[in-house]
């Protein structure tokens, strides 16, 4: 689980887009069944109320998610906005 601190850490410029390269990194996935259904559904749930890509909890969502089904590609997104604090903290 990705800490709220670590969350809050990321610059507020670049959220937006890197929830959406989040999302695009796990739709696009070849390893989707390893997200457990009860985060998609999760994820689904903030998508339909609006709050996916702004809030924290959706954020340590897709970043779960991320590096559950394509650690390589969240690893290589972490590392063009550099997110090395973030990256240990999800990676490992």
């Amino acid at each position: 689980m990705v800490s709220e601190e670590a969350i809050r850490e990321i610059p507020a410029e670049l959220r937006g887009e890197l929830a959406t390269r989040l999302v695009d990194l796990l739709l696009e996935a070849k390893e989707g069944v390893k997200l457990p259904s009860s985060k998609a559904k999760r994820l689904l749930q903030l998508w339909s109320l609006g709050e996916l890509l702004e809030s924290d909890e959706g954020l340590g969502l897709l970043l779960e998610g991320a590096a559950a089904v394509d650690p390589e590609g969240l690893k290589g997104i972490l590392d063009e906005y550099g997110l090395e604090r973030l990256k240990g903290e999800v990676l490992g």
